[in-house]
């Protein structure tokens, strides 16, 4: 008897000493949705479990604003190792906001005033939308272009220019740069896509077309494009048609354009202006001397470079209709001509004096990769090759020497947007 009276203290004891050491609130977990989940919608079901018993306040705070949860949102089961309860908790969270990242965590206190808090954890909404705003211009240095766009999303995550070049019957990407954002505006919710396109990295002349690509972690996708010219350079010598300026109608200085090439150690420009032909000379040895020498837009220069190389610039060369579509050419000399449309070599010594039908340029010569293929418009194939001067193509942004014949003139004048193939 005596036995069994201990036996049943003893139980009482365990009982009492059970509902004692489960009545704090303990083991609060925050199950879903995951610390950093991106929505697109306003609101999401948020849940959590807990251990415990006699709970006296729930508390939610949703973005520094505190809710009390009402017990209803819970079910429980009890536990086979004690007297406490297992709850899960679930409650339809309203308001998120696309302008930061939306922050939540739970608190729960017991009878005994004993709490506890949760982690903390962040949601984003992102509003369905990835929208491009400003597309600068390039900054280029050294033969390398540097892009820089804003972009308006939430959750910013793919950001990439897209070079597509000409392979002759159409435009293909042909190198993808992978860029970078900043930090997301907390109240304009734009931030910066930038990057590097490598120069050596591309191959075709010509025009090329840089496909912006941006996108959000929802899979939403914006693109804008922007044209450029890609020319290749070769160690020593070239002939180029300068196309990187503000604009098509403005100048830019020698200085400008030898920091934008990489080995780039001499500029030469012809000058036809004052009716002699006559060469104005920058290098980089003295740098003080015709340093402000101003190249207008398309205008042909020679180019000096001390080991391969290449021009990456703006597509901003003459339109027809702008002022310096035309060029004058010296008589009974050669004259560097910059072209600003694909051209093969017989549509440029068939090119006529601007307002007659005169055909003053007797030959033309071009440096391929390093070869000069040089053509006369009275011999049917170009000098020392198999080659017909309409089976030529040099691309826009490529220059070409011509030589002018006798026309009993001084300068001609030549509308370059009319060479063209």
């Amino acid at each position: 008897m005596k036995l069994k009276i201990s036996f049943l203290i003893l139980v009482c004891i365990f009982l009492i000493s059970v509902v004692f050491a489960y009545d704090a609130i303990n083991s609060l977990v925050l199950t879903n949705p995951d610390d950093e989940t991106i929505t697109g919608n306003t609101s999401i079901i948020l849940n959590w479990t807990f251990l415990g018993y006699n709970v006296s306040e729930m508390v939610l705070t949703f973005n520094g604003t505190n809710s009390s949860i009402s017990m209803t949102n819970c079910s429980n089961t009890t536990l086979l190792t004690g007297l406490r309860l297992k709850y899960f908790c679930s409650f339809n969270q309203t308001g998120l906001s696309p302008a930061y990242a939306n922050t939540w965590h739970v608190k729960i206190n017991d009878s005994d005033n004993v709490n506890v808090t949760s982690e903390n954890r962040t949601i984003r909404i992102d509003n369905g939308n990835t929208g491009i705003g400003t597309v600068y211009n390039w900054t280029i240095a050294d033969s390398d272009l540097t892009y820089n766009l804003s972009v308006t999303d939430t959750t910013p995550s793919i950001c990439q220019a897209q070079v597509l070049e000409y392979n002759g019957s159409e435009y293909l990407n042909y190198y993808t740069s992978t860029g970078s954002y900043g930090t997301i505006g907390a109240y304009d919710l734009s931030s910066y896509c930038s990057g590097t396109i490598d120069s050596s990295q591309l191959s075709n002349n010509g025009k090329i077309i840089v496909q912006y690509r941006v996108g959000d972690m929802l899979g939403n996708i914006n693109y804008s494009n922007k044209t450029g010219i890609f020319t290749s350079l070769y160690d020593g010598w070239n002939i180029a048609a300068w196309p990187d300026l503000n604009t098509s109608t403005e100048s830019d200085t020698v200085v400008n354009i030898c920091n934008k090439i990489d080995n780039c150690d001499i500029i030469t420009w012809q000058n036809n202006s004052n009716g002699s032909s006559s060469f104005v000379t920058y290098d980089t040895t003295t740098p003080s001397i015709n340093n402000d020498t101003r190249i207008s837009s398309g205008e042909g220069i020679l180019i000096h470079v001390s080991a391969d190389s290449y021009i990456l610039a703006h597509d901003r060369l003459p339109n027809n209709g702008e002022s310096n579509q035309f060029t004058t050419i010296y008589n009974n000399t050669w004259n560097a001509l910059g072209l600003i449309e694909d051209a093969n070599l017989s549509t440029v010594y068939n090119a006529v004096a601007n307002g007659t039908t005169n055909k003053n340029i007797s030959m033309v010569s071009w440096n391929n990769a390093g070869t000069w293929i040089t053509c006369q418009r009275s011999n049917g194939l170009c000098g020392g090759t198999s080659d017909a001067p309409s089976d030529v193509l040099v691309k826009q942004g490529q220059g070409v020497w011509v030589l002018v014949e006798d026309m009993g003139q001084t300068n001609i004048t030549i509308n370059r947007t009319g060479i063209s193939s």
